[in-house]
């Protein structure tokens, strides 16, 4: 790998964990509007801000799934997949009763599992791989 190649990646990997953490900072203020019962306008905001996140960093990722050959991208694509479909109900849920307890328990367990089984995880793993690059 060339020097320029090299930089690039390390743009890319670290592109990647501002995405993160941006997520997590976007994820726990939602998560802390939910257990607070926080104004339903203000929380609706705050699911389509953590939604614009979480596809823009996902485009990131699938992008350089591709560009790096990534061997896992079927796997981690699914995953991606999944957590759009999970979120989208958390949406419906949202839409249909407002801020209830049921609503805040099931926001903290989509977005919680997620940061705790794919982001420390799968993703991981792929920055790991890019590393190796």
């Amino acid at each position: 790998m060339g020097k320029q190649e090299s930089i690039n990646l390390e743009l890319e990997v670290r592109e990647i964990e501002d995405q993160r953490k941006e997520l997590f900072l976007k994820a726990n203020l939602f998560l802390d509007a939910c257990r607070h019962g926080g104004n339903l306008d203000e929380m609706k905001t705050m699911m389509n801000q953590l939604e614009k996140q979480i596809d823009s960093h996902f485009k990131v990722e699938e992008r350089l799934f591709k560009k790096y050959a990534y061997p896992d991208y079927v796997s981690h694509l699914k995953q991606h997949r999944k957590f759009i479909k999970d979120f989208d109900d958390l949406k419906k849920v949202f839409k249909k009763e407002g801020s209830t307890l049921r609503f805040s328990m099931l926001a903290s367990y989509v977005v919680s599992d997620w940061f705790f089984n794919h982001v420390s995880k799968v993703d991981k793993k792929f920055v790991t791989f890019l590393m190796k690059k």
